[in-house]
């Protein structure tokens, strides 16, 4: 989808005189687009940035249920988190799409409530005693420097750089568990190890 410049506002209507689609023009590269269905309720509701969707989208029902939440990654190459709904509600799958593929649930750690994610870069469920593995923390929404990331049970690097797709580098120091928290700002913006934390479990496991 292609925009173009000096965008408004606007509702745009089918020859059938229903609604179509409206347009929120946030900034010069910046659009939400709202599609609806023939009885009113909408049908999908995305962020375009320099063309391209951005951030959370999502798509509904005719019945107005959420049919599909997609946080995109990499819009370009279809890859991000994604949840899939049944028409009554209920939630059909969680995972992780990479280039239009669907991972199992389990190969991205996901935690509900604060709507974390770790992404490790080659994904696995169990980590090796002494190898190297890149990760990045997705928190949609919510800036880098509103979270603090700790560790414990691995050497932990931070490499920040524009070109760094997974700033974070781990290296499991003994058998057992490596434990990666993220920490936020609390209402006096202040961030405590401990307090309002996500916390991420991962199984290690020495060389064979």
């Amino acid at each position: 989808m292609l925009f173009s410049c000096n965008r408004q506002n606007g509702k745009f209507y089918k020859e059938t005189g229903e609604l179509d689609y409206e347009e929120k023009v946030v900034n010069d590269s910046t659009i939400i687009q709202t599609e609806y269905y023939a009885n009113g309720n909408r049908k999908q509701e995305v962020t375009y940035v320099n063309s391209l969707p951005k951030g959370l989208s999502v798509e509904y029902y005719e019945n107005g249920n959420r049919k599909r939440e997609m946080i995109w990654i990499n819009s370009l190459e279809g890859s991000g988190f994604c949840k899939e709904y049944y028409s009554d509600g209920a939630l059909k799958w969680d995972g992780r799409v990479v280039r239009g593929e669907v991972f199992v649930p389990e190969a991205v750690r996901h935690a509900e409530k604060l709507n974390v994610y770790l992404d490790l870069k080659n994904v696995c469920d169990t980590l090796i005693v002494g190898k190297t593995y890149e990760f990045r923390i997705i928190v949609p929404i919510i800036h880098e420097e509103a979270y603090l990331v700790s560790y414990s049970g691995a050497c932990c690097e931070f490499n920040k750089g524009e070109d760094t797709a997974y700033p974070y580098s781990l290296v499991p120091i003994e058998s057992g568990c490596v434990y990666v928290c993220v920490n936020f700002m609390d209402e006096e913006g202040a961030i405590i190890v401990g307090k309002n934390e996500c916390r991420f479990r991962m199984v290690v496991k020495a060389e064979i």
